[in-house]
């Protein structure tokens, strides 16, 4: 396992506070730390969302397990990042650091085909992926490459993981706001991708994760029986695919409110709020 040796500097954006290290192999990488954010479960969905990813042909960074040992943190350092880097002492989620990166931005699309934005747009639907959005892309180009960052918001594979959630509405709101965003996209090869992803490659993947995520998530289980479980789930989730059609149908008929209504309706009710506080 790839290990940290050299911090170079962190990055200031998400709830993670991802820092860029040298690892034991001479490579850079981005390391999101398991004691910031959603710790070991945005780990957990991040990587199986990653490597399903990977099999249908969304182009993602490899995941890898890095491990951030004992000591790393320096006291010299800026002392947020020093706790959380104390808190994050394990195995951590991370992907290569490009160095030519840039963040997706205004005009790319153009660049990218269809079929792969129908199909980018189509998978953060199935995963029902909020974190895709105008203002937050979460896609970087590099050598005129696109690489889509940062699944371990995806509620299908948190469902998965027990973390059922009870209406997709406000989800699907959100999805309507994606860069990606269409109905007129190839669903039904998009399905057909997905149903060809093998029980076999599924269990390979939960094999992968490590057991000292499980265990903080699974306290007190039997891990082969939590593996074992979490891959059922992933087989029934991927037969159930066909969702996607259905979500669509949804968004159709879906009213999403715009930037200028929602200002509209906070200036209605500070409004109503002044002329309340009045009469008190």
């Amino acid at each position: 396992m790839v290990e940290a040796e050299t911090f170079y500097q962190e990055f200031r954006t998400g709830s993670s506070l991802p820092l860029l290290v040298g690892g034991s192999d001479g490579k850079r990488y981005v390391v999101k730390l398991a004691g910031g954010g959603d710790g070991v479960l945005a780990h957990v969905v991040g990587y199986l969302s990653a490597r399903l990813a990977q099999w249908i042909g969304i182009p993602v960074l490899d995941p890898v397990l890095l491990k951030v040992p004992e000591g790393f943190a320096q006291e010299d350092w800026d002392p947020e990042i020093r706790e959380l880097v104390e808190k994050s002492v394990g195995v951590n989620f991370a992907t290569e650091h490009k160095e030519d990166a840039r963040p997706f931005g205004e005009g790319d699309e153009k660049a990218i085909a269809k079929t792969l934005r129908g199909f980018i747009f189509l998978y953060d639907l199935f995963l029902l992926n909020v974190d895709r959005g105008p203002s937050n892309p979460n896609m970087i180009l590099s050598e005129g490459e696109l690489f889509c960052l940062d699944y371990s918001s995806s509620m299908t594979v948190r469902g998965v993981l027990g973390r059922e959630v009870e209406k997709e509405q406000p989800f699907l709101c959100q999805l309507r706001k994606h860069p990606f965003y269409s109905l007129k996209v190839d669903k039904y090869n998009f399905i057909k991708r997905v149903k060809a992803v093998g029980d076999e490659q599924l269990a390979e993947a939960v094999g992968e994760l490590p057991e000292a995520w499980l265990s903080e998530l699974f306290p007190k289980e039997d891990l082969d029986e939590v593996r074992g479980r979490i891959v059922e789930k992933l087989i029934a989730r991927r037969d159930q695919v066909n969702v996607v059609v259905k979500r669509l149908d949804v968004l159709k008929l879906l009213k999403v409110e715009t930037d200028e209504e929602r200002e509209e309706q906070v200036q209605r009710n500070k409004a109503a709020f002044a002329r309340r506080v009045g009469r008190i």
